[in-house]
């Protein structure tokens, strides 16, 4: 028993050998060389060069809608600013209007308060025409 626990590591060893020889000889797939490729070289290039173009021209016109759309939102926010700005005038020239028209009421009040203060004039105390 205290043969294995002692050898046991020349006794892996020793079967990695023997298993190992004939596992290494058995057929394996070709390896892939850059001259088994099914298209040559010179396609693959036109395909890239091709693509290349198409990016590019992609690229540029997304460029240019994204400079267009950037204007388009600074336009947007210019008018949105005005817009605000002229609301903004149109409640404080409400706020006036109504502020003007609560006091021209007040003076109506007062007014028709004042009239009929007033007695009747009786017409014997009218002056005389002359």
């Amino acid at each position: 028993m205290s043969l294995f626990p002692a050898h046991a590591a020349s006794i892996w060893s020793v079967l990695l050998v023997l298993f190992g020889l004939p596992l290494q000889r058995l057929p394996q797939p070709p390896a892939r060389n850059a001259d088994d490729e099914p298209c040559p070289r010179d396609t693959n290039a036109d395909f890239a060069a091709a693509g290349d173009g198409q990016q590019a021209a992609l690229l540029a016109t997304l460029t240019a809608e994204i400079a267009e759309m950037r204007l388009v939102l600074k336009d947007d926010e210019l008018d949105t600013e005005s817009l605000r700005e002229r609301l903004n005038a149109a409640l404080a020239q409400s706020l006036v209007l109504r502020a003007s028209q609560e006091i021209l009421e007040k003076r109506i009040v007062r007014l028709r308060e004042d009239l009929t203060s007033f007695p009747p004039a009786a017409e014997s105390e009218a002056p005389p025409r002359s």
